[in-house]
């Protein structure tokens, strides 16, 4: 019975980390998705407030404090979607969406992150930016988005979702 209970204990644990994890995902997913579809609807000060005041460029060009940034930060948000007919309906119907951990990510992709860059356990990535069906099915009207806008980094910060990090 004694060795049932530590088995029973150890696995609720498990569950509990993987449900946990599993409604984390959703939130950064739900949250990323809000990001997106205020590129559709060229709703700024939205986009802006989702954002970290400190903003990390993934790309390894540092850290980029928004407070004063807001006029060129909205003309990049203006630019995400190429093509104004297209909906953000049309994203979600066009394009594959993935929400990944840290880990995951960097099993994905092989390249190094910048150094001022620290993982937190709730730190996940959107990559939006690939086409359900092949260049070859799709005609080039489809290609719509500008893909740099559709990978980026979101964490919780005091409990609220942020944008903290962008391609």
């Amino acid at each position: 019975m004694k060795y049932f209970k530590i088995l029973l204990t150890i696995v609720s644990c498990f569950v509990v980390k993987h449900i946990k994890a599993q409604d984390l995902r959703t939130e950064a997913k739900s949250f990323s998705l809000a990001i997106v579809s205020s590129y559709f609807s060229g709703n700024c000060d939205s986009f802006y407030n989702k954002l970290s005041s400190e903003l990390w460029l993934m790309d390894g060009d540092g850290v980029v404090k928004i407070q004063d940034l807001k006029p060129e930060i909205c003309e990049a948000m203006a630019g995400a979607v190429k093509n104004k007919e297209k909906t953000f309906l049309d994203y979600l119907n066009d394009f594959e969406i993935e929400i990944l951990s840290n880990e995951e990510f960097k099993m994905r992709y092989d390249a190094p992150f910048p150094s001022y860059y620290i993982p937190a356990p709730d730190d996940y990535f959107f990559i939006g930016y690939q086409p359900k069906t092949t260049a070859d099915e799709l005609s080039m009207d489809r290609f719509y988005i500008r893909e740099d806008m559709f990978i980026f980094m979101v964490r919780k910060e005091n409990g609220v979702w942020k944008m903290k990090g962008t391609s």
